[in-house]
């Protein structure tokens, strides 16, 4: 033990000793410096990428270099000079360089004050940028963060960079702690500008948001409506693409296809592009990409020979290196693209052939450059010769720079290089403003100026911010309230003339400044549309409709594809590509090519179509017949058969058949107003007295030969009284019923635009159809009243009787009315007027014909049987009607009714001002979590010192997981077989959800030392950082483990379950003690698949992982023969109006299983919208990042997320916890910044030095510190489900089984060569290979370590049960 003890304390020394400088023993990161008063920094991507580092942990992590020679992947294709060196980007520096000698030369701006620069080369890497800004900062070339290490000026005034968005991205993280001004030239991402996330950040391009407007412009101006997108991999693919595909929607431009690029792009990613865009009918594909990322796709595009294609490139990558790859010319001729605004620089064409590697010997850059553009080698670079081979000439440096063809050194385009060129002019002029700021005048507090030998950087942040000013290129820079200047772009043409040469030609201009309809200004005589084109070329979905057509949507297909349907009758198009259709007016009517509207004919029964003649013929001949019979009747009336035949009667009936017919007049011809006020009820009269007349000649039949038998009673009824009452008693009913009718429901004129189309019916209202059918009713009445009578007088006898004759004209008359009936509703327009004159006529015709005709036929051609002795003699020889006769009568009769300010020189520390729960010990442990749910950011004016953020929102659940961790120290601290005579100690921060807050603590735990509390213990030595646990979230975790990655601290998180973050090369010192969201979204898959659900909604967090995590999982479940019925990004901060759109998208859909891939705050509010409707039940499917936090869901949405389903990890009981928690007390931890907001949140009270409102109003106690938690602990802390708090315990146990060891390791089982166990001082490197290593034997750790924590496990939720 003693040597032990001594072998420590020897190591705690050296520790010490090492700890002292300000500097790491990283060597420094080349820069290209040039000293002033002012340093500004440069970030410029001048090579592609870093070498790939392999991380073994067994020796010392090397630097991050980036690659100078020709990747493996790349060898394999035609072209050898691959942009490794981007001489476009050395432009940018060369910019700078300019930019700066210009303003030093300049009198008027900073005179007597020099500006210098300091340029680093990020290769398109968010490391090496974060590397690189760290070097700038610490004043020297060896990153220490949040250390100056300058001991005189010069003073760093601001970074001009990154040139990608995600290195800008990870750089404003940074510097946004300390609100250091950045302004970046090139980075188009739209979340930089949120001045919540990047409060120090500018540019001096246009967003991506102007960006889309602008190709969405493009697009419309040359019709195209059917477009393909690929978008690289990253932020600023996804987020550029997603608002592409917003802005085309919104305009009516459809997308063939929208796919991403990887990084760097595998062969099964381009193969399957590749595929898709042989196969796509869209001509037109936008480019969403860096340059890097493209050549590869453009290469496998002209070895598959995909030709006819238009391509639009966005600003990232035209015009870029891209375009001197000759082999890729036939497929890139005819491209169209959107560049920076090439504004002039003056002199600066000149100045570009004026560099030399003599000239400008510091310069880190230039050979490299020299080499490339003249393909030769110096003698004394073997790297750059290795690019050339061995048969490259050698570099003489007099090579003339103004033989280089413009492809290869372009000296007229600086449109990128225009915009660094205004950020240094914009620091420049902030820095002139500030220095001759006027006391009393100045900005600040008082009217106060800026000590500008120590300002601070939100100070000068101020001034730059506030920036007015046209540089010598005449170019205005002045930023918005988003620190951003509009958009204003070159429209490209990169064009391949016959002898091979390439151009890129400016064909047009887009100005975010102009006017609404004139933005986009185009020559279209200027563009080549390449080989396959000789005019504009077509990209659509479906052809053009033709006036005539309408576009009816393809079900299941994007809104631009469509079948084209003739108009509908009625309707016409005189235009293409109608969605809808125009209805004529009610008058007119579509013809036949349905591009016009023509009058309708106007139709009625006239007397010039054949019917109406038809119909009036009949009538007329009916009326001759009528008369003809009356005239037979009058000039035989003194005959028998007359007599008999009651004359006057058979007068009156013909009368009344007459006039029948001739009603049907008043149906034919155009309807007038007389007409349609009389035509029914005349015909109704006129029936109604035929009928009587009928009934009357029965009745007195009946009567006349009744009368004649002995002691008869009808002899007193015998004579004209009966006939005469029974005709007007039938008449004036219906007299009084057709009065009645017209008088109260007048018919008249109209014109039915309804019946027929193309025509419209001339045609009487039908004022009462309960009239018409009183009246119809009525006459039918009497005539089956006078078909019963006549039936029975069945025994009369035959020679005289009429009874058989009048029973079957009334069998033909009740037999036309009835089928009248459905004939009359089922026609309309001139038809149903011809049916009811068929009726008049046909039932008229029966009258006539049955009744009369026998008798005209005895009169006229047999007279000898017109004799009263003839008469009387067959009035005794008839028999009767046999009883067949009868049964044949009674079936017709049935069937017909049925930073801390110092001044003083050498290193000052400049604090993170972050509060944290610290606790001493020989190893500390930082441990970021979340504990509150948000983060209060006060308004920033930079006029002055930036207050302070706070957190809000405590929960419980998330500061369980904290006592998790400290519940693991303390019993590794009493454990005698693990660290002996070792502690663990822990610096606890809260990081509010908040990225910003997680860097903050982060550079806290790396480079600030705490200062022990025991202020009488001075001989203590000073704990050694050991490294990090958390976060919780992966969008925090990731750039914790950026900054880690740096000096390659171990980090474990127990709870960040995102893919990417198992990247070695880009998070080389991450662990965790949780599955990959991959591993997940298998489990949902199957899971759904098990339960026979292929219909699934899907609700993901809006951020980048949230997106990539939402797809990848809807990929998974279309490979498991799944549907997505929607895919909804969801945030807690979005508006009521967003949440009621995902509402809309949830009830509109038919899908019942719904996967919630995203936090529980991020639902909350959607949740309590849905409660108060009322909508189809839905079962809901939570993943590993959703928790059940009692407090949070209402009572409303607790019942609607009962019988949800989900994925949570493995948990089970940690022994000892539940009673460490009983004992937890503010008199055990006085340093716990946590545990007196938990106190009043557990026992619902209040500390008094809390209460800031009346007593009176705050109904809780006040809180005492004398209350205890008791049998209530486990309903406070929810120690039901312990999955995250097992997680973080267990990452404790992991670090200090990595320390032990670390600290007892023997020297033959050393971990690495180079290192003989640990002998000088322990490194975070090895600590960060240790942990996965060995546990010995003898050393009983808990047995929670053996079991499998990353094991996922199925339950049910069922809150409300």
């Amino acid at each position: 033990m003693f040597l032990v003890t001594t072998r420590f304390l020897l190591i705690m020394t050296h520790i010490t000793k090492a700890y002292k400088s300000c500097q790491n023993k990283n060597l420094p990161l080349p820069a290209y410096v040039k000293q002033g008063d002012f340093i500004i920094g440069g970030l410029i991507p001048v090579h592609e990428k870093t070498v790939k580092l392999t991380f073994t942990f067994k020796e010392k992590p090397s630097n991050r270099t980036c690659e100078k020679v020709c990747s493996p992947f790349y060898a394999m294709h035609v072209f050898i000079f691959l942009t490794r060196f981007y001489t476009e980007k050395y432009q940018y520096v060369l910019a700078m360089l300019y930019a700066t000698e210009e303003i030093n030369r300049n009198p008027f701006l900073m005179p007597n004050v020099s500006l210098g620069y300091e340029v680093y080369d990020t290769c398109y890497s968010d490391a090496a940028a974060i590397g690189s800004v760290m070097s700038y900062l610490s004043g020297k070339q060896t990153g220490v963060p949040n250390y100056s290490c300058n001991s005189a000026p010069p003073r760093l005034a601001a970074v001009v960079g990154d040139s990608p968005s995600s290195g800008s991205v990870a750089v404003a993280r940074i510097l946004g702690l300390t609100l250091f001004p950045q302004i970046s030239y090139a980075s188009a991402l739209p979340s930089l500008a949120d001045k919540t996330q990047f409060p120090s950040f500018l540019r001096t391009v246009g967003t991506v948001d102007s960006q889309p407007v602008a190709v969405v412009k493009l697009i419309m101006h040359f019709n195209w409506s059917w477009v393909g997108i690929l978008a690289s991999n990253n932020d600023y693919g996804n987020q550029g693409s997603l608002k592409l595909q917003s802005e085309m929607n919104n305009n009516g431009i459809c997308v063939a296809f929208a796919k991403t690029l990887s990084t760097p792009p595998s062969k099964e990613n381009l193969d399957d592009i590749v595929s898709v865009i042989r196969k796509s009918t869209a001509n037109v594909i936008v480019l969403y990409a860096y340059a890097t990322e493209l050549i590869a796709l453009l290469q496998s595009v002209t070895e598959e020979k995909i030709v006819g294609k238009v391509w639009i490139a966005v600003g990232s990558w035209i015009p870029s290196a891209v375009f001197t790859q000759k082999d890729l010319w036939a497929t890139l001729n005819g491209t169209l693209g959107l560049a920076k605004y090439s504004s002039d620089i003056p002199g600066f064409g000149h100045f570009l052939y004026s560099v030399h590697p003599l000239k400008y010997p510091k310069d880190i850059f230039i050979k490299e450059f020299w080499a490339y553009v003249f393909a030769c080698k110096w003698l004394s670079n073997n790297t750059v010769s290795s690019l050339y081979g061995t048969n490259a000439t050698i570099c003489t440096g007099n090579e003339d720079l103004t033989k280089l063809d413009s492809s290869v050194y372009d000296t007229k385009n600086f449109r990128l290089a225009v915009s660094l060129y205004n950020a240094v002019y914009a620091v420049a002029q902030a820095i002139h403003n500030m220095i001759f700021c006027e006391s009393g005048n100045g900005p600040f507090f008082n009217g106060t100026c800026t000590d500008v030998e120590n300002f601070q950087p939100w100070q000068l942040f101020y001034y730059i911010k506030n920036v007015h000013l046209v540089t010598t290129g005449g170019e205005r820079v002045a930023f918005d309230e988003k620190g951003e200047l509009k958009g204003l772009y070159d429209v490209l043409n990169w064009q391949v003339s016959p002898d091979l040469k390439g151009d890129m030609v400016k064909v047009g201009i887009f100005d975010d400044w102009g006017p609404k309809g004139e933005k986009l200004v185009l020559s279209k005589n200027a563009i080549i549309w390449g080989y396959k084109y000789t005019q504009v070329p077509t990209s659509v979905c479906s052809d053009s409709c033709l006036p005539g057509f309408r576009k009816a949507p393809r079900e299941g297909e994007p809104f631009c594809c469509y079948d084209c349907i003739p108009c509908s009758d009625g309707e016409i198009s005189n235009q293409t590509d109608v969605t809808d259709c125009v209805r004529c007016s009610e008058d007119q009517w579509s013809n036949d090519n349905r591009v016009k509207c023509i009058p309708k004919m106007i139709e009625f029964l006239s007397y010039d179509e054949p019917l109406g003649i038809a119909l009036s013929s009949i009538s007329s001949v009916s009326s001759l017949i009528t008369v003809s019979v009356l005239f037979i009747f009058i000039w035989y009336r003194d005959t028998p058969l007359v007599k008999a035949n009651n004359r006057n009667l058979s007068y009156l009936l013909l009368v009344a058949i007459l006039l029948c017919f001739l009603c049907s007049f008043l149906f034919i011809g155009r309807p007038l107003s007389i007409t349609c006020l009389v035509r029914q009820a005349v015909f109704g009269t006129i029936f109604s007295l035929c009928v009587s007349s009928i009934l009357a000649k029965t009745i007195t039949v009946v009567i006349a030969f009744s009368a004649t038998k002995p002691n008869s009673s009808l002899r007193k009824w015998v004579g004209s009284l009966i006939p005469n009452s029974m005709i007007f008693f039938g008449s004036s009913i219906q007299t009084i019923i057709c009065t009645c009718w017209v008088m109260l429901y007048p018919s008249s004129p109209e014109l039915n635009m309804k019946v027929s189309k193309g025509i419209i019916t001339v045609e009487c209202t039908d004022s009462s159809v309960i009239f018409f059918y009183v009246a119809l009713g009525f006459w039918g009445f009497l005539a089956l009243l006078t078909l019963v009578v006549a039936f029975l007088a069945r025994d009369l006898p035959d020679g005289f009787n009429e009874a058989k004759l009048i029973t079957f004209s009334m069998l033909v008359f009740t037999s036309v009315w009835i089928s009248f009936i459905p004939a009359y509703v089922s026609t309309k327009g001139k038809y149903m007027v011809a049916v009811e004159i068929f009726a008049i006529l046909s039932s008229s015709l029966g009258l006539l014909c049955c009744i009369f005709a026998p008798k005209c036929h005895i009169i006229i051609l047999r007279p000898h049987m017109n004799t009263r002795e003839f008469l009387a003699d067959e009035t005794t020889s008839v028999p009767k009607i046999s009883n067949t006769k009868v049964f044949l009568l009674r079936g017709l009769a049935t069937q017909s009714t049925v930073v801390q300010e110092s001044t003083q020189t050498g290193c000052r520390l400049e604090k993170q001002t972050i509060e944290s729960f610290f606790k001493e010990g020989d190893f500390v442990i930082g441990i970021i979590t979340l504990v509150h749910s948000t983060i209060f950011k006060p308004f920033v004016t930079y006029l002055e010192k930036p207050p302070l953020s706070s957190c809000e929102g405590f929960l419980i659940r998330y500061y369980r997981d904290v006592l998790g961790a400290i519940f693991a120290i303390e019993e590794i601290n009493q454990n005698i077989n693990l660290l002996p005579n070792l502690t663990l100690g822990f610096d606890i921060f809260d990081s509010c959800i908040s990225e910003s807050r997680a860097i903050q603590a982060t550079m806290k735990l790396l480079w600030e030392k705490q200062t022990p509390s025991n202020e009488q213990n001075s001989e203590m030595r000073e704990p050694i950082f050991a490294g990090i646990v958390g976060d919780s979230m992966s969008s925090l975790s990731i750039p914790i483990a950026r900054l880690l990655g740096l000096c390659s601290y171990p980090q474990i998180s127990f709870g960040a379950f995102d893919p990417i973050l198992g990247d070695r090369n880009q998070f080389p010192s991450f662990l965790r003690t949780v599955p990959n969201e991959k591993i997940q979204d298998n489990a949902i898959s199957q899971l759904l698949k098990h339960l026979g659900w292929t219909w699934v909604g899907i609700l993901t967090r809006d951020d980048d992982l949230g997106e990539l995590a939402g797809q990848h999982l809807k990929d998974e479940i279309v490979q498991n023969d799944g549907c997505v019925a929607f895919l909804e990004k969801i945030h807690f901060r979005y508006s009521l109006q967003r949440f009621r759109e995902i509402l809309d998208a949830i009830m509109n859909s038919t899908a019942v299983a719904i996967v919630l891939y995203c936090e529980e705050m991020h639902v909350k509010p959607l949740f309590e919208m849905m409660s108060t409707q009322s909508m189809q039940a839905k079962i809901w499917i939570y993943t590993l990042g959703f928790t059940f936090i009692p407090g949070v869901f209402s009572e409303g949405s607790s019942k609607l997320l009962n019988g949800s389903i989900g994925l949570v990890l493995h948990s089970e009981e940690i022994p000892g916890f539940s009673n460490y928690l009983q004992t937890l007390h503010l008199s055990k931890e006085p340093n716990d910044i946590f545990i007196k907001e938990f106190w009043e949140i557990a026992f619902d009270c209040v500390w008094s030095t809390n209460i800031s409102v009346s007593p009176l109003l705050d109904s809780r106690t006040v809180c005492t510190g004398e209350e205890e938690l008791g049998d209530d602990m486990s309903s406070v802390f929810e120690l039901e489900d312990l999955s995250y708090t097992l997680q973080a315990y267990l990452a404790i146990y992991a670090f200090a089984y990595a320390l032990h060891n670390l600290m007892y390791c023997a020297d033959e089982r050393q971990p690495s060569e180079s290192l003989m166990c640990l002998k000088e001082k322990v490194l975070p490197w090895k600590n960060k290979d240790e942990i996965p290593y060995r546990i010995p034997a003898s050393i009983s750790g808990h047995q929670l370590l053996k079991k499998n924590t990353n094991l996922i496990k199925l339950t049910m939720n069922d809150m409300c049960r």
